[in-house]
């Protein structure tokens, strides 16, 4: 449900009746409503946190980086095989919106300081499916939090796919 919350300076008010511009806040991002018609309201949502506005400093997403050895052939693999929008930092480098995210906190092992796992609901079937599409796999191994194997996408790049057995953060 989106609520609506109309300014309570006067003047505002004025200005908004007169422009048919309405703003609102909507889950901590700034929204503008804006009547075309009437009946007809576009909805835009800018990128701008809410808490930015008011000069508080706020992360506002999480960017990863996958490495691969042929980086062109993953992007293509992502963008076509996994149909992830994206947009064109410049000469092909494409920057993909990827599903929600969730971050967890576990003890350092080894060299490694960072990973990459994509989630799923039934790992085994996302196996079957991404294999006949190229990619190849690890075993799948029960961790305890979850059914986990590793991933290597076409190109070479590699990351975890997994199945969680614990609550997801994503829906909250």
């Amino acid at each position: 449900m989106l609520a609506v919350r109309r300014d309570d300076d006067p003047a505002r008010r004025a200005q908004d009746r007169e422009s048919d511009v309405v703003n609102c806040v909507f889950v901590h991002c700034e929204v503008q409503l804006i009547a075309t018609s009437r009946d007809n309201f576009n909805l835009e949502v800018y990128t701008r946190h809410w808490r930015q506005s008011r000069g508080e400093i706020m992360i506002i997403g999480t960017h990863t980086l996958l490495f691969s050895p042929d980086p062109v052939r993953d992007r293509e693999f992502l963008r076509d095989i996994f149909g992830f929008p994206h947009v064109d930092a410049g000469s092909g480098w494409l920057i993909f919106r990827v599903p929600p995210a969730e971050m967890g906190v576990h003890p350092l092992h080894g060299e490694r300081q960072w990973e990459i796992c994509f989630m799923t609901d039934d790992v085994q079937s996302e196996i079957e499916r991404l294999s006949t599409l190229g990619c190849s796999f690890t075993p799948v191994v029960d961790q305890g939090y979850g059914l986990v194997t590793r991933m290597t996408l076409p190109g070479g790049a590699r990351l975890d796919l997994y199945q969680p057995k614990h609550e997801m953060a994503i829906a909250l």
